[in-house]
């Protein structure tokens, strides 16, 4: 699976009864603008395509543009829900390696509280060792440190056993702060 842009995103909703019979039923719908409403008019139009009398059930049979957040049998009202939310984010690709190294359990309930919990957690793309040298910069830790010591701070070794200890971490090239 891709990660795409935010104009890319889209599922493939599939008829179950079709599948079920050794019939693959279904198609790419885009999600972009769309809301929870109008992608269950998609798949009720899918499944009314079926030659199967009983063709009521349909699934996610794939997704391009969520990262790891989207399931078979994820409700398509968060689906619109997580797509409007990915609308407003500044980095699409930080946003999904947020999900990625966050895990589902450890999200927040309310998809809408997505945004707000990235935010506070992307520190930049940038490495650990980048990240932990513009730390100290910046809080001032390197005040009284002349700089012919500071040349030799290893900033790897600094971010690996002191900052992610504080919860600071580094996942595809992005760095996370702790959640409050």
């Amino acid at each position: 699976m891709t990660t795409t842009t935010a104009t890319e995103r889209r599922i493939w909703i599939g008829s179950l009864a079709d599948y079920n019979n050794g019939d693959l039923l279904g198609e790419w719908v885009d999600v972009d603008g769309k809301d929870g409403d109008e992608l269950n008019a998609e798949a009720a139009r899918i499944l009314a395509t079926s030659r199967q009398p009983y063709a009521e059930e349909f699934a996610i049979f794939d997704h391009e543009g969520f990262g790891r957040l989207i399931e078979e049998y994820t409700p398509l009202r968060d689906v619109a829900e997580l797509s409007a939310v990915m609308d407003g984010i500044r980095d699409e690709a930080a946003f999904l390696a947020w999900i990625d190294y966050q895990g589902k359990d450890d999200l927040p309930q309310d998809i809408s509280d997505y945004a707000e919990r990235f935010d506070q957690q992307y520190c930049g793309e940038m490495s650990g060792e980048e990240y932990a040298e513009q730390f100290a910069d910046e809080t001032g830790a390197l005040l009284n440190v002349p700089d012919e010591i500071a040349y030799y701070i290893d900033w790897k070794l600094y971010f690996d056993h002191v900052m992610r200890d504080w919860g600071y971490i580094e996942h595809d090239g992005y760095v996370f702060a702790p959640a409050d």
